[in-house]
């Protein structure tokens, strides 16, 4: 009987540390989790709105990427246009070079002679 006793009282002591040492584990998880709803709920509740701000500034990107395809492609058509301007502008400087030089041509006057004195 006594063997029993004290049987008893051991497993009744390694229930106790088994629970102590529980206990403990318990308290990490509640800790390392938040030991209460509200602060949960809190945390929640901040990750949500980092989640909306993160979706939106996704949904900014998307429309910036295509403003910038349309602006990339209108910036290709303005090169066009610019360097046909250009072939446009040497041609017609050319012209009017060539023109001066034929006006100079026509209207060449010539040095006075010494009978023209007078």
């Amino acid at each position: 009987m006594e063997g029993e006793l004290n049987t008893v009282k051991t497993d009744a002591r390694e229930q106790r540390e088994r629970a102590d040492e529980l206990s403990a584990a318990m308290d990490q998880v509640k800790q390392s989790l938040g030991s209460t709803n509200e602060e949960q709920l809190d945390r929640l509740c901040k990750v949500s709105k980092e989640a909306e701000m993160l979706r939106r500034q996704v949904g900014n990107l998307g429309d910036l990427s295509t403003r910038m395809m349309d602006l990339e492609q209108q910036n290709e058509a303005l090169k066009k246009h610019l360097y046909s301007a250009n072939e446009a502008r040497r041609s017609l400087h050319n012209k009017v070079q060539d023109l001066r030089g034929s006006i100079r041509v026509v209207a060449r006057i010539r040095p006075m002679l010494s009978h023209d004195e007078g």
